[in-house]
């Protein structure tokens, strides 16, 4: 469903280069790496935010070739950064075309009051209400548990093991990842580490073992 082939994307002085990467259908996979390893400048690379070399096909399709109205059809995201207007909740949802289907995050009494007006945590439920409402096939989240309580972070994540969809989210939480995925892409110094983690490759990658969030 998206695969990569020698892809080098990102900033005059940082760049990710990713020989061979495959993500299938339905798959749910946690994007894990030190700070600075590569996570967000892949994830802006998948969803056109930044220009690339290789090849990046998605549903047989390369990526140069889609337009960001058709790729928003095909997929849902959630970045650390964005830009909130001072516009009631309702009206934020309204303009992505999403419907409130799914309360998972509790937001239904926050509909009416502005989203400057609302605490970090409120925002990050809202922004994620409104990817995971969507009717796209894939959903891309960078740090989506950020601002979060614990209550919130778990049940979002118990809905995402769930759903029918195709998952890639960035995590620091090792516990957290650990817990709900069995699928890693593991970065370090702009380039995919490991698709597997063990004991090896996480003392490679964190400098700690890996029991210690067992």
């Amino acid at each position: 469903m998206l695969k990569l082939k020698n892809v080098i994307s990102g900033y005059k002085n940082f760049k990710i280069h990713i020989v061979n990467l495959e993500i299938y259908e339905g798959k749910k996979v946690a994007l894990l790496g030190p700070n600075g390893s590569g996570k967000s400048t892949l994830i802006k690379t998948l969803l056109k935010m930044l220009n690339y070399e290789g090849s990046i096909k998605l549903f047989s399709k390369e990526l140069k070739e889609i337009s960001h109205k058709e790729l928003t059809k095909f997929c849902s995201f959630l970045l650390q950064v964005e830009y909130h207007p001072s516009i009631k909740v309702k009206t934020y949802l309204n303009l992505a075309n999403v419907k409130l289907k799914f309360d998972i995050l509790e937001i239904s009494g926050l509909l009416n009051k502005k989203l400057d007006e609302l605490s970090s945590g409120e925002i990050q439920r809202v922004r994620l209400s409104r990817a995971i409402n969507s009717d796209s096939k894939i959903l891309i989240l960078d740090e989506p548990l950020s601002h979060l309580d614990p209550y919130f972070q778990v049940k979002l994540l118990n809905y995402l093991n769930q759903i029918n969809k195709t998952i890639i989210i960035t995590i620091h939480d090792i516990h957290l990842a650990l817990k709900f995925f069995k699928d890693f892409i593991i970065m370090k110094n702009g380039k995919i580490h490991s698709t597997l983690l063990n004991e090896k490759i996480f003392k490679e990658i964190f400098g700690v073992s890996i029991d210690n969030f067992l």
